[in-house]
């Protein structure tokens, strides 16, 4: 997951930079952070290599129908996934019992919070357009 937050970072840098030779320059240094994180993942590589349906096993019973049928499009889960997790704070923790009290509300202080973070990290991107506030 680390990999696809560098080169959204990446992408997003260079979207929204602002001089040719700074875009240049991240593609460049992004690169270079690529391939050393590549190279740190080198040994999970061959193992993923030599027996991938173990590897991969976890990933793709998350999001394929390797173990049972998806009960809808996979876009459509995603997206309800995505918002469900959004607005955990303000409904209910779920039904994991291990870590809260199954459907009790969360916190409203953290709800609070949660919200009036994401309001103060969109008015600076809305104003100004930089790219660290699109990438938080």
């Amino acid at each position: 997951m680390v990999p696809g937050l560098v080169i959204a970072a990446i992408i997003l840098y260079v979207i929204h930079g602002s001089r040719k030779g700074r875009r240049l320059q991240a593609l460049v240094w992004g690169a270079l952070l690529l391939f050393i994180a590549f190279a740190i993942f080198l040994p999970l590589f061959r193992f993923a290599i030599d027996y991938p349906e173990l590897f991969n096993s976890r990933v793709f019973s998350r999001i394929a129908d390797t173990e049972h049928p998806l009960p809808g499009d996979a876009l459509g889960i995603f997206i309800s996934n995505t918002w469900n997790a959004l607005r955990m704070f303000f409904v209910n923790n779920g039904e994991v019992w291990v870590h809260s009290i199954p459907y009790a509300p969360r916190d409203v202080s953290t709800a609070a919070l949660f919200f009036v973070g994401a309001v103060l990290l969109a008015r600076p991107y809305a104003k100004m357009r930089h790219w660290r506030d699109a990438f938080l």
